[in-house]
């Protein structure tokens, strides 16, 4: 919905986006901690069940800080901030390294009299957590909170299932794609071309031994080395959303179209299935990325220039994680925008930047004000 809305700027789609967003943030955002739910027993959005899963808290969390800065609307900002808050504190330890779950409520407490942490770590997790404390970096200006844990355990890009100790399931579809994913969001942001790399032997692991080629979809594990007896595969929708949309944006940021291939075969594939499914989104939000022409940001100076950084942030809080950002290296910090085949002069500021934005019609009333007013009360928290 909030990609159709960016696309169109439908009304009728703004206010079933709202509504829904609306709904999450009063029924499945808890008060006390500002975590989030897992869902909803009733129509009503009564009952809900209480368990928080990390993967479920960044994505939420993500979906609403980008809302937030897509809609110029300080509330969304706010709920995502709360959750990634909470996630910090309770679902990942010192270093940044992130947890499975918290229990639902009633149940044991544990040790500061909350519900009990399951202190697993898994590489869905890290990814999708990871992905989200990025973009929060874009939109509001925090430091990094969590460690991307899922690369440092898998130097080869086949991604180990668990992190807190060796052995076991090893490229899971899900871990692959939340960890591709979670590279990119880095990578626009720090301009680290070594990330870029990581994430192509990732994608390129994945196609070996996840693709199936009869369907062009993903299976959602590996087949046994061994050549063991095995179930059929499965080629669940979720996952495979989350790999094309991962694949979709690594073609753009490095120029493969062998990635961009694979994700169109995966929604053809599973179009038709997707289409009744409540995993179907997933599917649907890569159809329209391939069918739309991305926004792309040629930024310039130093990645380690703050100014450069700052341009970065902005463009990407502005525009949506799906924007693609190619750091060209230099000594002063500019920007330049193409969306399909028109590009915009380069601005050398945040400000400017905004402002051409809001000029052309690709930013709504009010996104100057929700910056400035994030980054203030970023840089006073901090204090």
């Amino acid at each position: 919905l909030l990609a159709c809305w960016r696309a169109t700027r439908d009304r009728g789609v703004e206010r079933i986006l709202r509504a829904t967003l609306d709904a999450i943030v009063e029924h499945l955002q808890d008060t006390r901690d500002g975590g989030f739910f897992r869902y909803a027993a009733a129509r009503d959005w009564s009952g809900p069940h209480t368990e928080k899963v990390a993967v479920d808290q960044a994505r939420i969390a993500r979906l609403l800080l980008e809302a937030g800065c897509a809609l110029a609307d300080p509330r969304y900002v706010r709920s995502g901030r709360r959750g990634l808050a909470h996630a910090r504190l309770r679902l990942a330890d010192e270093a940044g390294r992130v947890f499975a779950s918290i229990a639902a409520e009633p149940g044991p407490a544990s040790a500061d009299g909350g519900p009990p942490v399951d202190r697993r770590r898994f590489a869905d997790a890290s990814g999708a957590m990871s992905a989200a404390g990025w973009f929060a970096v874009a939109a509001t200006g925090e430091p990094v909170a969590f460690q991307s844990e899922f690369r440092t355990a898998s130097p080869t890009g086949a991604i180990p299932h668990r992190l807190d100790e060796g052995g076991g399931v090893v490229g899971l579809l899900r871990d692959q794609a939340q960890g591709i994913e979670a590279t990119l969001a880095e990578y626009q942001m720090t301009g680290d071309a070594a990330l870029l790399d990581w994430a192509e032997r990732a994608a390129a692991w994945s196609v070996r031994h996840l693709r199936d080629d009869a369907t062009g979809a993903f299976r959602m594990e590996p087949a046994q080395a061994d050549g063991g007896s095995m179930l059929p595969p499965m080629f669940p929708l979720l996952a495979n959303g989350e790999m094309a949309v991962a694949l979709v944006g690594l073609a753009a940021h490095t120029g493969r179209d062998d990635f961009r291939r694979h994700a169109g075969a995966i929604v053809e594939a599973l179009g038709p299935q997707a289409l009744i499914s409540p995993a179907g989104p997933a599917v649907a939000q890569v159809a329209q990325r391939l069918e739309e022409a991305p926004r792309e940001a040629d930024i310039s100076g130093d990645p380690d220039d703050p100014r450069a950084r700052d341009l970065a942030r902005a463009v990407v809080a502005a525009l949506g994680p799906a924007t693609v950002v190619r750091w060209r290296g230099g000594r002063t910090p500019g920007i330049t925008l193409c969306v399909g085949d028109r590009c915009l002069p380069a601005v050398g500021s945040r400000r400017a930047l905004l402002e051409r934005l809001l000029d052309c019609g690709l930013v709504v009333e009010g996104i100057l004000d929700l910056q400035s007013t994030t980054d203030r009360t970023s840089h006073q928290e901090a204090s």
